[in-house]
């Protein structure tokens, strides 16, 4: 497999949960392919969604529920989305056994340089993952490698996917984010309260650093998709996975 040494990064403002995730998988079958050897995608949310993990059991939400839900193929627990600026890295897996967790860190430090902009400290912690309890939302939960602001809240979320040829990492940072607010839409509220996190940026001028800052971490050569046919395979996926109940409400083991 003959691998273009070219990395790709798309810039997307308000897009729908089904049409994220489906450019998220796109970008990890295009690395995998050896289209790109790198991908990036940087986003923010069109309206209040929930992203279930791979392996998040469906019956802790409401059904049906009253905002867009779809399922990542990320692990990770549930997540919900509205004021947090999402990304998502794909990077060629090497021999490197902790090339996971060496991502995690590289893309920690990226988004903790662009806080750091803003004159808002954050610490990264690294410690044992306790995900055990698929139940509980994402911001509750602490993986290898997380950044927190100095009340120890989650600055952001990340998951990742393996699937042994490339490795995708998807993630949320959080300004100005309400993850309480997923309470409304569970069938047993998890009782987080007070989790708001008040931060004074701009979005879109965030989202701008951040880009800036990937592009020059990963060195990026192609800014969008350019082909017909490409955007064409992404809303084939949203139609044929991301919208179907089967894919959304199934719980996978």
């Amino acid at each position: 497999m003959l691998t273009e040494n070219k990395t790709i990064y798309i810039h997307q403002s308000n897009i729908d949960v089904y049409k994220a995730m489906a450019t998220d998988e796109y970008l990890l079958q295009s690395v995998s392919a050896g289209k790109y050897s790198t991908a990036i995608h940087v986003y923010s949310w069109l309206q209040p969604c929930i992203t279930l993990g791979r392996f998040t059991p469906s019956d802790i939400l409401k059904k049906p529920c009253s905002i867009d839900v779809t399922r990542r193929i990320t692990g990770g627990n549930i997540l919900y989305h509205e004021n947090d600026i999402a990304y998502s890295v794909v990077i060629k897996l090497d021999d490197n056994k902790n090339i996971g967790l060496e991502l995690c860190k590289k893309i920690s430090k990226i988004i903790q340089t662009v806080f750091s902009d803003f004159l808002i400290d954050t610490r990264l912690i690294l410690k044992e993952r306790n995900l055990n309890d698929r139940r509980i939302p994402c911001n509750e939960t602490f993986s290898r490698c997380e950044l927190v602001y100095n009340d120890e809240k989650k600055a952001a979320a990340s998951a990742q996917k393996n699937n042994r040829i490339a490795i995708l990492q998807q993630g949320s940072i959080y300004l100005n984010h309400k993850p309480e607010n997923i309470n409304k839409y569970l069938n047993q509220p998890t009782g987080i309260v007070n989790a708001f996190n008040k931060v004074n940026v701009d979005k879109s001028i965030f989202m701008q650093k951040l880009g800036k800052l990937f592009a020059e971490n990963f060195d990026v050569q192609q800014n969008g998709i350019k082909l017909c046919e490409e955007k064409i395979f992404i809303d084939n996926l949203i139609s044929d996975r991301y919208r179907k109940d089967e894919w959304i409400w199934q719980n996978f083991k």
